[in-house]
């Protein structure tokens, strides 16, 4: 069933862990570090032993996927597996799913013995498509929990970000909230701040402005949401220059997604043009709200379905690259924007 992310970790603070957990629209590692924190913190409080993997659920792997979920139970743990490029779940896949896959997904819905293992799905794909029979199988559920990574209100957002800063007494409250807008009020990066900050206090019982400012990039200036709109929008030098002072925040797979994603939209709406589709109806389609078509609007004006289909096909192609070892991360992300330099 649908939860939200806090609730997700809520009910893990009380509660048993559920038998699947479906973490999509995943741009951000921190969401999944923080549910799988949440799951095993559940686990140490039941006095459950378990063995953590992290495989694939991509097609030709799948047979890693089916031995992790029987490994645990061999040393006597429950096997907590975590299985990422789960995109036959998205709404953007159109392929079709393994009678495997669905085998593995039904099978672990309907265990109820006590070691029976727990799965953690994950895929970047924006949403579920519910029109698949499994799919809508898998939401409907009372042993799965259907949880967007991302997407909180600024009171969830708020939230979070306390919870972080509570362990960090060196901080003024004064900092505190400073630190939670220099981040762009984005929890993920605020986790990856606080660990430079906690590296350089080492014992230290204050830390002075000056040296926040030094230690955290202003992030509202440059996220990654800019680099996608300023690269979409064609403006090839800017988004190369935004990119550069992201600093350490450079998820090359988050950018990717992104990126495919932002594509995926734009192709739509010269589509929806095309084909005469009303705003309301494309809003439904896509699941936005009215208020994005703008932007999107006007990034497909300065783009062709072709082109958009040819970036697409590129990013698609980067991404395989990386996983095959063909090009490193950094490499393929900066030959990527060196294309786009060239076409400026």
């Amino acid at each position: 069933m649908h939860v939200s992310f806090q609730d997700a970790i809520r009910e893990l603070k009380t509660a048993p862990p559920a038998a699947i957990y479906l973490l999509y629209d995943l741009t951000d590692g921190w969401f999944l570090d923080r549910l799988l924190s949440s799951i095993t913190d559940a686990l140490a409080r039941l006095d459950r032993p378990y063995a953590l993997s992290r495989v694939s659920a991509a097609h030709d792997r799948l047979h890693e996927l089916e031995l992790a979920l029987g490994e645990g139970s061999l040393f006597g743990d429950l096997a907590l597996v975590c299985a990422s490029e789960f995109d036959d779940v998205g709404t953007a896949f159109k392929g079709k799913t393994p009678d495997q896959l669905i085998a593995i997904l039904e099978g672990q819905l309907k265990r109820t013995e006590a070691d029976a293992p727990l799965l953690v799905l994950v895929t970047t794909q924006e949403k579920p498509d519910e029109r698949k029979k499994w799919v809508k199988s898998l939401t409907a559920s009372v042993r799965a929990r259907v949880i967007r990574a991302g997407g909180l209100t600024r009171q969830e957002t708020e939230l979070f970000a306390q919870e972080l800063l509570m362990n960090f007494p060196a901080l003024t409250a004064a900092q505190k909230r400073w630190l939670i807008a220099r981040t762009g009020e984005r929890v993920g990066q605020l986790a990856r701040e606080l660990q430079k900050i906690e590296t350089f206090l080492s014992g230290q019982t204050s830390i002075s402005q000056s040296d926040l400012d030094a230690l955290v990039p202003d992030y509202r200036a440059s996220d990654v949401f800019e680099v996608v709109r300023l690269s979409v929008s064609g403006k090839g030098r800017e988004a190369y220059a935004a990119y550069q002072r992201l600093g350490e925040d450079k998820s090359t797979f988050g950018l990717l997604a992104l990126l495919t994603r932002q594509y995926r939209y734009v192709l739509r709406i010269i589509e929806a043009e095309r084909d005469r589709v009303s705003d309301a109806d494309l809003c439904a389609i896509l699941g936005l709200r009215s208020f994005m078509l703008k932007s999107l609007k006007d990034q497909a004006r300065t783009l062709t379905g072709e082109a958009c289909s040819a970036r697409l096909r590129e990013l698609s192609d980067i991404e395989y690259q990386i996983k095959t070892g063909q090009l490193k991360e950094q490499t393929a992300i900066e030959l990527y924007f060196a294309r786009r330099l060239c076409l400026a």
